[in-house]
């Protein structure tokens, strides 16, 4: 059962981004179903571990395009993925040392945040860094 589905509404337009957006979706649903099937504290964890894996990935592969492109809200947006990897690092550590965690409410959040953060700072992000590409590319005509 997932709590998230990838469609087209979730399209940057940067395939790259798309791609690791998709697996991250693919995790929060894995979280999921992990929570709601009754898989129990370890495979609880084994998903918490793969998030926190995953997106510190993902937001080290953004960070690194959006200072290629010399991104005007770069430190608002690294602040933002800093906050979420503590977060979810700060939870990782309690589901290991078997302390309660609503991990229910830890599926909802993620796939609320992903969506919220997607859709009012990545698509942002994506679009000035195609246009810096595109004002970049040879095939532009300059006058």
């Amino acid at each position: 059962m997932a709590i998230i589905r990838w469609g087209d509404e979730w399209r940057t337009g940067d395939a790259m981004v798309d791609d690791q957006h998709r697996g991250l979706f693919e995790i929060v649903n894995d979280l999921h179903e992990a929570v709601h099937s009754g898989a129990g504290q370890e495979a609880a964890v084994a998903t918490v571990t793969a998030l926190v894996s995953y997106v510190i990935k993902h937001f080290r592969a953004e960070e690194a395009l959006m200072k290629k492109h010399r991104y005007p809200e770069f430190l608002a947006h690294c602040t933002l993925h800093e906050n979420l990897t503590r977060e979810v690092r700060e939870l990782l550590t309690k589901v290991r040392a078997g302390e309660p965690v609503p991990l229910d409410e830890l599926s909802e959040f993620a796939a609320k945040w992903l969506a919220e953060h997607i859709d009012l700072h990545d698509k942002r992000m994506v679009a000035w860094v195609r246009a810096r590409k595109a004002e970049m590319s040879p095939d532009v005509v300059r006058a």
